[in-house]
């Protein structure tokens, strides 16, 4: 060790003055002062950092998944291999300790700036801790003014908590950068991860090509939609006949409107949602009113044609569609012969 370590005491640690960031793309946070000095034997965690620095970061991060890692070092500084190393604060039997949570892979780090690739998910939304180690030195940033560090003299295993020695004038220089990770599969959905909702997969979205069958149910349409892939399913459509010249339309509802000499009734169904691949959705389409009256003064052996699309949006929110043209036979009853 070239620099010397300042133990210093402090009341509750001033983690209660930071807050969780607002809610953003991505989170960043740490410490960018550059590393001037190291010691051998240590893991440093930053735990505040000084308020009136140039640059002003916040010393921790809050949830997601860490994909990227920097380290600024000075110029006089020799090549050093250093590890990114996650804590989160405990308190067993009211004793404020940290445990360690993640780590990313050895880099050498140079003089001057350092950037590294990781994948680090972080578990909830907390204050996620950022330290150094090194397998032989570690590097800290000495005398910055109010940068408070916890000194811990080994490398710990993962979700092992240990107390830490509070270190005065001591800044830890590293920091990181969070991406959101909105299906919880472990990768940050700006840069690993070609299709955030879901899963299954961090390769693009797969495509959801829908079919459909349909029957007729007393007052309604019963509309099946199978889909090849996940996929939110609506269905909809309208059903439409001529009308005499001067006829006028009673009964309209903001469902129905005059087009020329045609009168067209929209159909919906009653509800959208998602269909898994290899299962059938159930859709119901009630008729309209005025749908029910037409059949009524039609006779069996005349119908009306409803057109109908199901629509299934895929999670990349590209839409395709299946179209059925279903008869809605008359229903006007006949007199017998006595």
């Amino acid at each position: 060790m070239r620099g010397t370590l300042r133990a210093v005491a402090i009341a509750p640690l001033v983690v209660s003055l930071l807050l969780a960031p607002a809610a953003r793309a991505r989170d960043q946070g740490g410490n960018p002062c550059v590393a001037n000095d190291s010691a051998a034997g240590w893991t440093f965690i930053g735990l505040t950092n000084p308020p009136n620095a140039d640059v002003f970061m916040v010393p921790t991060i809050w949830s997601g998944v860490i994909t990227r890692w920097k380290v600024p070092v000075a110029a006089a500084m020799a090549p050093l291999a250093q590890q990114l190393v996650i804590f989160e604060q405990v308190h067993p039997e009211g004793e404020t300790q940290y445990r360690k949570v993640g780590e990313s892979a050895m880099e050498t780090v140079v003089p001057g700036s350092n950037e590294f690739a990781a994948r680090i998910p972080l578990d909830g939304e907390k204050h996620h801790y950022l330290g150094l180690r090194g397998p032989l030195e570690t590097l800290f940033c000495d005398e910055q003014e109010l940068a408070v560090s916890g000194a811990l003299g080994e490398d710990i295993p993962l979700g092992e908590a240990r107390s830490v020695e509070s270190m005065g004038g001591m800044g830890t220089p590293v920091s990181a950068i969070a991406e959101p990770d909105r299906d919880g599969d472990g990768y940050g959905d700006e840069t690993q991860d070609r299709c955030e909702r879901s899963a299954a997969t961090q390769g693009e979205c797969p495509t959801v090509t829908p079919s459909a069958t349909a029957k007729v149910r007393p007052g309604a349409i019963l509309v099946s939609v199978s889909t090849d892939s996940e996929g939110m399913v609506k269905v909809a459509g309208q059903a439409s006949w001529k009308l005499p010249p001067k006829r006028r339309m009673k009964g309209r509802s903001q469902a129905s409107k005059r087009v020329g000499r045609r009168f067209v009734v929209r159909l919906k169904a009653t509800e959208e949602r998602v269909v898994a691949p290899g299962a059938t959705g159930a859709f119901m389409v009630p008729l309209p009113k005025s749908v029910k009256r037409r059949l009524s003064s039609m006779s069996p052996s005349r119908s009306l044609k409803a057109r109908i699309t199901a629509t299934a949006s895929d999670l990349a929110y590209r839409e395709r569609s299946a179209t059925l043209i279903v008869k809605l036979r008359g229903r006007k009853r006949v007199a017998s012969n006595q």
